[in-house]
């Protein structure tokens, strides 16, 4: 009884964690596509219409906000998509030295492989887990990770000065001083809205000081997130692998990057473009020497 009461508690702590992990999840996504349509949507109906009067400039940074949105959009939905997961299932008798025997997936992996506790398999090239993909970033995906780093945190910060600009413009003047400071700040925006006599804060201005914040805190974190990555990438380094000082990958900074991003470098930073990685044909993809067995 005790053996199977030990089963019981152990299957419904994994279904909780599952739940748990779901809900992370959920939460995460969310908040990025609800900061992301927050933003452009204060852009185009208050902070534009208020700032650029004229018809070109308008137009401009239209385009410029729909450019970003799009790529952002468009890197999140492929990198979610196209996961990086090794599932063979494959216990070879004679593996070769560099293949890995993971005890959780019972399978050797391929070099550069390890599993994830969050999605329970192993994961080609594994780089880390990230909770707006609801995959890990791996071998398939790691392309579409980058442009997605880069465009989260250059429009968070292209948000932040379109914003700042229009609440200079029409709330206070944004400068260093402790006024100043204290109107941007949720204390000081209820102080102007009850107590102030210019009556300066309303809901248009609640909006974009919120989203604000928010471009604040993502665009830092997002912004970590692309340089570190791109200083791996040029080292031909995984995360675990700059951990471990493990460097027998590196090709040299140029091929470490035309293995991942090549042919079409320069075009998926310009749109999201569904095409599979050359990377899966390299030793710690799909190795021909699996095709075989």
């Amino acid at each position: 009884m005790k053996f199977v009461k030990r089963i019981s508690e152990d299957v419904t702590k994994t279904m909780t964690a599952k739940e748990n992990m779901g809900l992370i999840h959920v939460a995460c996504i969310g908040y990025f596509y609800m900061l992301a349509v927050s933003s452009l949507s204060s852009l185009l109906f208050i902070a534009f219409p208020a700032i650029y009067r004229d018809e070109e400039s308008y137009f401009f940074h239209m385009i410029c906000a729909m450019f970003i949105f799009i790529n952002m959009i468009g890197n999140q939905i492929l990198g979610a998509s196209y996961k990086s997961f090794y599932t063979n299932g494959l216990l070879l008798p004679n593996p070769p030295k560099s293949w890995i025997l993971c005890l959780s997936c019972q399978q050797h992996c391929p070099p550069r492989s390890h599993h994830c506790p969050v999605c329970r398999v192993c994961v080609l090239k594994r780089d880390h887990h990230c909770y707006f993909f609801k995959t890990c970033v791996g071998i398939r995906n790691l392309r579409y990770f980058l442009p997605y780093s880069f465009y989260v945190g250059f429009g968070s910060i292209y948000t932040i000065v379109q914003m700042l600009s229009y609440l200079n413009y029409s709330y206070y003047p944004v400068e260093a001083s402790f006024t100043s400071l204290f109107y941007y700040t949720y204390p000081g925006a209820l102080y102007s809205y009850f107590w102030s006599k210019e009556n300066l804060f309303n809901l248009n201005k609640f909006i974009c000081l919120t989203v604000t914040y928010g471009c604040g805190m993502t665009g830092f974190a997002s912004s970590f997130y692309f340089l570190s990555e791109l200083f791996l990438l040029i080292r031909g380094q995984t995360i675990y692998e700059f951990g471990k000082d493990i460097r027998r990958y590196n090709l040299g900074w140029w091929k470490n990057v035309r293995v991942v991003l090549w042919p079409w470098s320069i075009l998926y930073f310009l749109v999201p473009l569904p095409l599979p990685t050359r990377e899966i044909n390299a030793p710690w993809g799909i190795p021909k020497f699996v095709k075989g067995v």
